[in-house]
This record gives structure tokens, sequence and C-alpha cells, in this order.
């Protein structure tokens, strides 16, 4: 169950990425945003409390806790965001700007 679900999210948002916004109508953008939004804290929400039952992974890959796992295994992607690129796929990393104190 978890993976077909998971699969279908993944499905339905290379979907979403192979449409261009730019030719959406002023409500389908708002309807996007407002329920991408809550989709977010949805996923955000989803994720913690699978991280809170996660001590199994801690323990049988030897990291302090399951988020620090989980910061390993997504290290590439740490600091940065990963854009599609030009055929869709997530491929090219985009790091903020740093600003030099002065």
């Amino acid at each position: 169950m978890v993976d077909a679900a998971l699969t279908a999210i993944e499905s339905a948002l290379q979907d979403l990425l192979a449409t261009d916004p730019t030719y959406w109508r002023t409500g389908q953008k708002k309807n996007f945003l407002e329920r991408l939004e809550k989709l977010q804290a949805q996923q955000a929400a989803l994720k913690l409390r699978v991280l809170a039952t996660a001590s199994d992974i801690a323990e049988e890959t030897g990291a302090n806790d399951a988020s620090g796992w989980l910061r390993t295994r997504t290290a590439g992607r740490q600091g940065g965001r990963t854009v599609p690129d030009q055929a869709g796929g997530w491929g090219r990393e985009v790091r903020p700007r740093r600003r030099w104190p002065g």
C-alpha cells in the first residue's frame, strides 16, 4: 500500500512538472497554490510521524537517529533545491547565493 501510494504521488508530480503554468488560468494558479500549500503541510506531518517511529533505521544503519540517516542519504541536495532538467527529470541542483558579511 505505501509503495503504491508513493508511486502514484511521484507519477502525479511528474505529470504536473510536464505542464507549463504560464498557460494556466488565474483561478487554476490560485487553486494550485492553495492546495499545494496544504499538501506540503500534510507531507511534513507524515514525515514527522514516520521519523517518530523510525528508531529501527538508526539501529540498522548505525546512525544516531533516523533524521541523521536521512540527512546522509540526501546530502547531495542539502543547502539547495533540486530542479527539473530539460527532460523533466530531477538532476540539476540550484544552491542559494551566499551573502558575505560586509
